[in-house]
């Protein structure tokens, strides 16, 4: 590696942590009164139906879910193949340009095909580190866990990866 290259490198890492903790200092100097107006307002303002509500630092945005299937991933990163499925929901799980715990193609949410048509479904979709369901990996064989898929209700908490930082609560609006 050249000078320059060290120099950049460790300048970008510097920026990635200093990032990172000034996020953590504005968590903690706002106000919790604050957070939770905020919250409220976006809860008021949806119209009827389901959405994946991004909660940790990679998973933001609030995206509606309808009839057609919603891939849940990461974008390639540019040492890797480009090839492959496009995600609707990107998690830009990759603070050190190297994938933390999401994968390319990580979960999705499938309709169900019930009569209501107001049920859904999550799907691991073989990713590395599995998907989680209020605490549990999906597909595990263990009385705890659920199957793969597993039935959504509102408020459950879907996590990418067992450290719940890339997170998403599931909603059922109106």
């Amino acid at each position: 590696m050249s000078d320059y290259q060290i120099h950049a490198a460790q300048t970008i890492e510097r920026q990635i942590c200093s990032s990172r903790t000034r996020e953590l200092a504005f968590l903690i100097e706002t106000d919790k009164a604050e957070r939770l107006s905020s919250v409220m307002r976006m809860l008021a303002a949806l119209p009827p139906g389901a959405y994946l509500v991004g909660c940790g630092p990679y998973t933001t945005g609030v995206h509606r879910v309808g009839s057609a299937p919603i891939l849940i991933g990461r974008r390639p990163l540019p040492h890797e193949d480009s090839k492959g499925s496009d995600t609707n929901v990107l998690v830009n799980d990759v603070p050190w340009f190297a994938p933390r715990e999401v994968s390319r193609v990580h979960a999705s949410i499938l309709p169900t095909e019930d009569s209501s048509g107001e049920g859904f479904m999550l799907r691991d979709e073989s990713s590395t580190t599995g998907t989680y369901l209020n605490g549990h990996r999906v597909g595990l064989d263990d009385p705890r866990s659920p199957p793969n898929p597993a039935p959504l209700q509102n408020l459950d908490v879907v996590w990418l990866g067992p450290s719940g930082v890339n997170c998403y609560v599931w909603l059922t609006a109106g």
